[in-house]
């Protein structure tokens, strides 16, 4: 069934939401193509020759084969061991309820002028769900989605779908995206409404209010930025280098110093910056102080979580020469030169952030294969998009998100055992350990980690192919 919740707010509000929604929601949507990466867990290593921007979709190769899940048995029931009963809220015998939340993007079109060309991303859920239970379901239980439309103009417009979805739709879970990701917290804070999804600007306070395990696919910022130095260390890229840390807060510049100690290395200095904002003359004089003062210090190394589209920038209006390591994929977009920087500031830079779906497809990751090669099948009159164009329906991402949060939800649901409540969803969340789903052949689940994503990859500029090219699948887990 489906629903549509609509509010007319303000329009500045619109823009604001779908900015976070859509920017956040896709760092490099807008990217060129970059090489198939294998998918195993060594040090960062340069492999196939790049491919080029395509809307076709790409062969495949082999992978290795997903690491193995782990669980906990289900707690012990009433019932005899192995039946599936009415145990919970939205739950029965037969089938599990579950509320998907999507935006409603004719409303924001209509109201706001703002088209996203995401495709049919109601029929992309269903395609997923439709997979789990084609395979069986959940021990046995039909997943049976609940669609509800959230109101990208309001400022209420994920509390109301709570509301609908909770106490209406009596739903047992949910599944999709919010922002902010504390709105995550209207079905888990309270301990009765499991959520798996992506949660775009996801912190540790989140995580901290909850009751109930917030799942979400994608890493903390801090252990991105751990990451970040492990895998740059590993290179040998930093040896006999001079180090500064740019950083948006003192408290991430200090697990970087932390961590960067940690391999033997020392920073010599560590700079907080506000940038990127909505002032980009402010962050160039910023930036321009920043730049100069490394020049002085003779900063050779410069490691980033902000974003290096301006900062590279502002070393191309100095000379300044440095190389650069992000974790922050904005410079993996065709707009990669907007703000100022030459082919040899971005050459000098590398990236190490979450992989690109078409990365991931190109490595060979069997579910991701499957997941999208069972979309096309399927729904011939959409396929899936590699490498959108500005005029391209953008689908991709949103195809192998869908596969994602469907089986995370039916891995974690399954291992909860037949007596499926939230508390033996949070149990089994708890125990879960490694495992494999679509957009991640390396995950994994504990008590005191919600954030599910453990897959990185190194991207560096290959000057041929006028491209950044994807090394390595790496698991962080």
């Amino acid at each position: 069934m489906a629903s549509r919740i609509r509010s007319i707010a303000g329009i500045a509000f619109a823009l604001s939401l779908v900015v976070s929604a859509c920017g956040d929601d896709d760092d490099a949507d807008d990217t060129a193509a970059t090489t198939a990466p294998a998918a195993t867990q060594s040090t960062v290593e340069e492999t196939s020759p790049p491919t080029t921007a395509s809307a076709t979709t790409p062969e495949t190769t082999a992978a290795p084969d997903a690491p193995e899940t782990t669980a906990a048995a289900p707690d012990e029931t009433s019932a005899p061991a192995g039946e599936l009963t009415d145990s919970y809220r939205g739950v029965t015998a037969d089938s599990i309820k579950i509320g998907v939340l999507l935006l409603d993007l004719e409303l924001l079109k209509e109201s706001a002028g703002i088209e996203l060309k995401w495709g049919d991303n109601e029929g992309q859920y269903r395609e997923a769900i439709d997979t789990v239970n084609e395979n069986g379901g959940v021990l046995g239980r039909m997943l049976d989605p609940v669609f509800v439309y959230v109101d990208p103009l309001s400022e209420t417009g994920y509390q109301e779908a709570c509301v609908q979805l909770t106490q209406d739709e009596q739903v047992f879970a949910v599944i999709g995206f919010v922002r902010p990701a504390s709105a995550a917290l209207c079905y888990t804070e309270t301990g009765d409404t499991p959520f798996v999804g992506y949660l775009s600007d996801i912190t540790s306070d989140v995580f901290e209010a909850s009751v109930l395990p917030v799942v979400t696919s994608n890493p903390l910022p801090e252990r991105l930025d751990v990451a970040l130095v492990d895998v740059v260390a590993d290179t040998g890229a930093l040896e006999g280098k001079t180090i500064a840390i740019l950083g948006n807060n003192d408290e991430r510049n200090q697990l970087v110093t932390d961590t960067l100690a940690g391999h033997g290395y020392e920073v010599t200095d560590a700079v907080v910056t506000n940038q990127p904002t909505d002032d980009a003359a402010a962050d160039a004089a910023e930036l321009d102080v920043i730049i100069e003062r490394w020049a002085s210090l003779g900063i050779n190394y410069v490691l980033d979580t902000t974003g290096l589209d301006r900062p590279l920038a502002a070393a191309n209006r100095a000379g300044f020469a440095a190389d650069w390591a992000t974790n922050r994929a904005t410079i993996l977009s065709l707009s990669r030169f907007e703000s100022g920087a030459t082919e040899a500031e971005i050459a000098r830079a590398i990236v190490v952030s979450e992989p690109q779906v078409e990365a991931i497809y190109q490595s060979g990751d069997e579910l991701t294969v499957e997941c999208v090669d069972r979309w096309d099948a399927n729904h011939p009159e959409e396929p899936a998009v590699f490498f959108p164009g500005p005029d391209d329906v953008d689908n991709l991402q949103r195809i192998a998100r869908s596969c994602n949060q469907a089986q995370t939800f039916a891995k974690i649901a399954d291992a909860a055992g037949p007596d499926l409540t939230a508390e033996t969803f949070a149990d089994a969340v708890a125990n879960l350990g490694s495992y494999a789903v679509a957009m991640q052949p390396f995950a994994s689940l504990s008590a005191d980690k919600w954030d599910a994503g453990d897959v990185v990859a190194l991207y560096t500029w290959d000057s041929e192919a006028q491209d950044y090219v994807a090394g390595d699948l790496i698991n962080i887990g």
